[in-house]
């Protein structure tokens, strides 16, 4: 059996549009569990869907507290939990394949299939690209976690299954390998990495893939653009919850700063699109997050 999680917040037409792509799934889930921190919370028509619906509202607008309501909540009958974001469309095959993959690999706890946002942003130049392997920011191999704690997305595409060391946020998991896991109960908001962070924790118990032939639509991807100082507050912050469970002493935290260092001559360099202001600010941003308690 299946249950889908799904955190929210202020997204009413795009949850029922997302609803919608789970009724016309080719494998049904058991239940959906839909933990809601909008500021106008309207239950939902549960009964216009063959599938168990758990609306729930919350008060506490954190993705990653709201998933962790939702955990606790998840049936002791299930055997896979899939978490979805908001704003995604899975193709009608999207539960069946990733399932279907789950149940054929004995040594796997989690699979994901790729969004629109799956690659890497190509680096344009060849000293761009230096600079970005040398602090650590870029990797050739897809689906690792540089010594920096910096997550790296589909380099290439293929047509076979690729081990990960971390997953999106829309996964499919073996709940029972998982059960004690949790979010991160820190971030808040629509925070950025919890996916990443929660993810690395379950490949203690498995490995992960990415499937590059299983698709889903992700409309509104993100609210922080890059090279504003938001994201990059959050960016240097998750990365350090992340290092905190790496192994390793004391030369993963030299790493760490390494990168975040190597991510301020990045955004100095980089003009496109970026007001001086905008940079300095961000560079702000990113050392405010490495000096965060």
């Amino acid at each position: 059996m299946i249950s889908i999680l799904v955190a929210t917040r202020n997204r009413p037409q795009l949850l029922v549009e997302l609803l919608q792509s789970i009724q016309n799934q080719e494998v049904k889930p058991f239940e959906v569990i839909i933990v809601d921190a909008s500021d106008d919370f309207f239950p939902l028509d549960c009964q216009s869907y063959s599938f168990e619906i758990q609306h729930i509202k919350s008060d506490d607008p954190s993705i990653s507290r709201q998933r962790n309501i939702g955990l606790n909540l998840v049936s002791k009958a299930s055997i896979y939990l899939a978490v979805l974001d908001d704003d995604t469309i899975p193709a009608p095959s999207y539960l069946r394949e990733i399932i279907n993959f789950l149940e054929n690999s004995v040594d796997a706890v989690g699979a994901s299939g790729i969004t629109d946002d799956a690659f890497s942003r190509n680096v344009k130049t060849k000293c761009m690209a230096f600079t970005k392997t040398l602090f650590f920011l870029e990797s050739e191999r897809s689906g690792v976690i540089t010594k920096g704690a910096v997550n790296v997305g589909l380099r290439s595409v293929g047509i076979f299954p690729i081990e990960s060391q971390w997953l999106i946020g829309c996964s499919i998991f073996k709940i029972n390998k998982i059960r004690s896991l949790f979010y991160e109960r820190t971030l808040d908001g629509y925070s950025l990495g919890e996916d990443v962070i929660f993810s690395y924790k379950a490949s203690a118990y498995g490995k992960l893939y990415l499937l590059p032939e299983v698709k889903l639509s992700h409309r509104q991807l993100s609210e922080h653009a890059h090279y504003k100082s938001q994201y990059w507050f959050k960016w240097a912050s998750y990365r350090k919850l992340l290092v905190s469970i790496m192994p390793g002493k004391y030369i993963k935290w030299i790493y760490y700063g390494w990168s975040n260092f190597g991510q301020m001559i990045v955004v100095l360099l980089t003009r496109k699109g970026t007001t001086i202001l905008d940079r300095i600010l961000s560079i702000l941003a990113i050392m405010r997050g490495t000096l965060r308690g």
